[in-house]
């Protein structure tokens, strides 16, 4: 199932980074006011203003035309690039003994003219506020006589001469700065997207409805018990939060998906639910043991079954034994009533795995697995399996027997990838894929209850 972008999308996407799309900015901010005032080469502007006209000599008294006005003025570009020109630069290189190269020259002096002015600008730019007046006056004075000596006239006249500023023109601090947080903007949004499509990890309710295509049931914390533990019993034992914790935000979690659930029970009737995930350590059988706790607090019987085989961990949540279980049943050597253990939690019961087995496959599809759920139904409302992952086939061959499936994901290791994978093989096994219910989801860290870190799962 592809999954659709909208612009909802972004803006929460944004939201979720934004400590990162502010402080990128304001880090670049800081990096451009430390450049400007620290790094970066103050720079001097110096300028002497020419006038351009068409006065035969600098004696004459004779008023200037508006032809001759029009005649300067065409004058102007050529003198511009006069200015500019492989001539000019060696000139004043030689005048001033190599106070700068060719190509500071040609980079660092302007000739500027404004619409129909007969004003030439000369501009120069220089670390040395000294250096850029002189360069300029001595630039004016030769360009003079070099227009003597090219044109044959006296048409320019030094209007202004260039004086040194104590006032830097470059770097100019307010233009870093906002170059920098514009830029700082930009990279850390284009990071931002780029971590969000590369993050291949479930996050919220939306990523799975609309990838995986199924209901979401809810969202569970990470689990770190809060009050006084019992060491002589297992860590997992303590971690049933919904039973040592039941006034908890993570107790309310798991009776938040025990709600969504009863929908499915509104005939009443005994229901089998198996609960997978795809790999070991999603959380799934702690996930299994706080909702069959949750079950049983709403006054229905209940019943915990190992079903992984190949790696049982029920008991220790339990704090129950393993020797005798569903193996034992399966193969022969144990009735239904001898394997059914008692817990500490009222209306709930429990069976182990029992001793690993050579070949699970054959114990799930034989008929004693059947005659158990039947068995089961009638004595319990809710029948819990905790299979294997879907690493191997078990909980595939399982769930063909259930009246529904539980998907457990993990929302800081389950593939996107992998779980659609997963989710497709369950739809073309199991009567009913129920929902998903989103494990160790990353919450604030001022609730006690809710924790970024993992657990054993």
């Amino acid at each position: 199932m592809e999954k659709t972008f909208e612009i909802k999308d972004l803006l929460n996407i944004l939201r979720k980074n934004k400590i990162l799309i502010t402080s990128i900015p304001f880090v670049c901010l800081l990096i451009g006011f430390i450049y400007t005032y620290f790094i970066a080469s103050p720079i001097y502007e110096s300028k002497t203003d020419l006038l351009v006209n068409t006065t035969p000599t600098a004696n004459t008294a004779e008023p200037v035309s508006p032809l001759e006005i029009d005649a300067s003025l065409k004058l102007i570009e050529t003198y511009q690039y006069i200015l500019k020109s492989q001539r000019m630069a060696d000139l004043v290189i030689k005048d001033l003994d190599g106070l700068l190269t060719e190509d500071e020259f040609l980079d660092n002096v302007k000739a500027e003219s404004n619409g129909n002015s007969q004003i030439i600008s000369i501009i120069v730019e220089n670390k040395n506020p000294d250096d850029a007046a002189l360069i300029a006056n001595k630039t004016a004075v030769i360009f003079q006589s070099e227009i003597k000596k090219l044109m044959k006239i006296e048409n320019v006249n030094i209007l202004t001469i260039a004086t040194p500023y104590s006032s830097t023109s470059k770097p100019i601090l307010l233009f870093n700065l906002l170059l920098s947080f514009a830029a700082g903007l930009i990279l850390a949004t284009i990071f931002v997207l780029i971590k969000e499509l590369k993050n291949k990890k479930f996050e919220s309710k939306k990523g799975i409805t609309d990838l995986l295509g199924i209901p979401y049931l809810g969202e569970i914390p990470a689990i770190i018990p809060q009050g006084p533990t019992n060491k002589y019993l297992d860590e997992r034992y303590n971690k049933l939060v919904a039973h040592t914790e039941p006034h908890s935000s993570s107790s309310e979690a798991y009776r938040s998906v025990r709600a969504n659930l009863d929908i499915l029970r509104q005939s009443k009737q005994p229901v089998t639910i198996l609960v997978t995930s795809t790999s070991a350590g999603d959380g799934k059988s702690l996930t299994c043991g706080n909702l069959a706790v949750t079950l049983a607090k709403d006054n229905k019987k209940v019943v915990f079954v190992d079903s992984d085989m190949r790696k049982p961990n029920g008991h220790s949540l339990f704090n129950l034994h393993n020797r005798c279980g569903l193996t034992n049943y399966l193969t022969g050597f144990s009735s239904s009533d001898e394997i059914i253990q008692s817990t500490a939690i009222p209306k709930l019961s429990f069976i182990s795995a029992g001793p690993i087995s050579p070949n699970p496959h054959e114990l799930i599809i034989s008929k004693k697995m059947d005659l158990l759920i039947d068995r089961l139904k009638q004595k319990f409302d809710v029948i819990l399996f905790d299979s294997s992952p879907l690493l191997v086939s078990d909980s595939i061959l399982l769930s063909g027997k259930m009246d529904g499936c539980i998907y457990v994901l993990n929302a800081r290791k389950t593939n996107r990838d992998d779980a659609n994978e997963k989710i497709e093989l369950l739809k073309r096994s199991s009567n009913e894929l129920i929902g998903a219910i989103l494990n160790e989801k990353k919450t604030h860290k001022s609730n006690p209850h809710y924790y970024y870190g993992g657990y054993m799962g």
